[in-house]
């Protein structure tokens, strides 16, 4: 096994890796010093992530031999990372997320929803006051006052601009509808959707400290639910309920 050393969410982790692939998913990520963090996956680890993808993909009727073994090893190294993280405060969330004016804004809904589509089309409406932070798995640092939403090298960076971190004013549970409707809902009414766009603890320990961030999360944020379509006008009506609060 190979190290590679590496800086996300403010932290830096080393690395053990297999796959000679493997620092081509990591390179906007590379730091010359050793990382603090260790990261390596066991074989159990890897062969979890394996019959996981093998559960998920016959629902998509995808086959196996797709997935390369680098693929599985760099989703295995999410799997550890994203437990390796909680005792820092740091929570891995499945969402896409946009940043303008200088404040983050979160959505979560179920694969194949539409998140990517309208933080795109938040990008589309302001321009150069908006770029994605990332469109599927964000690290949250809640030590501080202010929830942070950082990139994660598990997704697209679409703007071009790389490893920015924004406070995060808003999260936004996203459902299709033909009319487009925003509406504020209160932590209850939120968390299981931030429960199921989290991560799974393995154990007590770590079940307990995800449902702690969590529940730190939802304290610290603006929360809703954005019932739209996907085009531009869905975009334009979360932009001023949300964003201008108008």
């Amino acid at each position: 096994m190979k190290d590679l050393n590496i800086k996300i969410a403010g932290e830096t982790f080393c690395l053990k890796y297999r796959n000679p692939q493997i620092p081509l998913f990591f390179s906007d990520y590379i730091i010359d010093s050793t990382g603090e963090i260790p990261i390596c996956p066991t074989d159990d680890e890897l062969n979890k992530i394996r019959a996981d993808f093998v559960r998920t993909d016959s629902k998509r009727f995808i086959e196996l031999p797709n997935r390369s073994s680098a693929q599985l090893e760099f989703h295995t190294i999410h799997y550890v990372m994203a437990k390796a993280i909680l005792k820092r405060g740091l929570l891995l969330v499945h969402g896409s997320a946009v940043a303008a004016d200088g404040q983050a804004y979160l959505f979560i809904a179920p694969s194949g929803t539409g998140k990517s589509t309208h933080t795109a089309l938040w990008k589309e409406v302001l321009g150069n006051r908006a770029f994605i932070i990332n469109d599927d798995k964000q690290m949250i640092r809640l030590t501080g006052d202010v929830p942070l939403v950082y990139p994660t090298p598990w997704g697209m960076v679409k703007s071009g601009i790389q490893a920015q971190s924004a406070p995060l004013k808003a999260i936004v549970r996203l459902e299709r509808a033909e009319e487009n409707m925003v509406k504020p809902i209160n932590e209850a009414e939120m968390f299981p959707h931030i429960y199921k766009a989290s991560i799974r603890g393995e154990n007590a320990a770590e079940a307990a400290a995800i449902l702690n961030l969590e529940k730190k999360l939802l304290s610290k944020t603006e929360l809703y639910c954005l019932k739209c379509r996907a085009d531009k006008d869905a975009a334009i009506t979360a932009i001023k309920a949300i964003m201008e609060n108008r």
